[in-house]
């Protein structure tokens, strides 16, 4: 999502999760496909989060216009958020914080 549309979209009053690339829940779930295939090949913290910003995009309320799509949403936003929350403390393990280092 680019900024200009993001600061368009609001403008025109649009929530700030919609992103006008992925227009409906079809475009933005092709897309968390296409990023969880990918991070199922070769898992990286980039894939995890452009597919937790996807998820977000799926809970906008110009694309979420249902109950079922809006508990996809907010499974799939639990979901990668927990990956993130992985990726935190195996950085904190592998490289622990110390005073000679700051």
């Amino acid at each position: 999502m680019h900024t200009n549309n993001l600061k368009t979209s609001v403008a025109e009053g649009k929530s700030s999760l919609f992103d006008p690339e992925l227009p409906t829940a079809n475009d933005v779930m092709v897309a968390i496909c296409c990023v969880t295939t990918r991070y199922a090949l070769n898992p990286s913290i980039d894939l995890a989060k452009l597919a937790l910003r996807l998820a977000g995009n799926l809970s906008a309320p110009e694309v979420n216009k249902s109950e079922h799509l809006d508990a996809v949403a907010k499974t799939l936003i639990e979901q990668w958020k927990s990956v993130l929350i992985e990726y935190q403390l195996i950085d904190a393990s592998v490289m622990p914080q110390h005073n000679l280092l700051q």
